[in-house]
């Protein structure tokens, strides 16, 4: 990962170390989610699931449904129904997840789900821009077809981070409660 971001910064330093710094951050809060003592495993599958929840419903209700595009000058084939399905399939997700693993208020853990389809769709709309701003439709090559090693955990690495920074503020506790 750190390869395609070195790619797709270069001649912007700052904007270098800002890629260098996001990256390990995730790196971090991956590891630390999963440690946790309590839920750390089902913490990382929960994120993972929701992360795949979020690009399988928002490609599956965008590519049928259409409409009007989310940010066409960054990813043109978005749209605002994609974004709602992945929202959808992540709060089915994450709800269900919670109910598997016998933690959580279904409701609320379909709210968070919700939310960070959001963050996951975030993470990759900064992702896209970073490929226009390199002026490159790839991140990388090591994945043939599929736009680079980025395209792939762009919203994940997002949602690590977010969770991680939420899990801080609130004490560990979130989101089992």
């Amino acid at each position: 990962m750190i390869w395609e971001w070195t790619r797709l910064t270069r001649g912007r330093p700052i904007v270098r170390v800002s890629a260098y710094v996001y990256a390990l951050a995730a790196l971090v809060a991956l590891l630390w989610l999963r440690h946790q003592p309590v839920l750390g495993r089902e913490t990382i599958i929960w994120i993972v699931a929701c992360t795949w929840a979020t690009d399988i419903g928002a490609y599956f209700v965008g590519a049928s449904a259409g409409g009007a595009k989310l940010a066409p000058r960054i990813s043109p084939s978005k749209t605002w129904s994609g974004l709602i399905g992945g929202m959808a399939w992540a709060a089915v997700t994450s709800a269900a997840l919670g109910y598997a693993f016998g933690v959580g208020s279904t409701f609320s853990l379909a709210v968070i789900g919700a939310c960070l389809a959001v963050v996951g769709q975030v993470g990759d709309l900064a992702e896209s821009a970073a490929k226009r701003g390199a002026g490159v439709k790839d991140s990388g090559n090591l994945i043939p077809g599929h736009g680079g090693l980025l395209d792939r955990v762009d919203g994940l690495v997002a949602i690590l981070v977010v969770v991680a920074l939420v899990r801080l503020t609130v004490d560990g506790a979130w989101p089992w409660n």
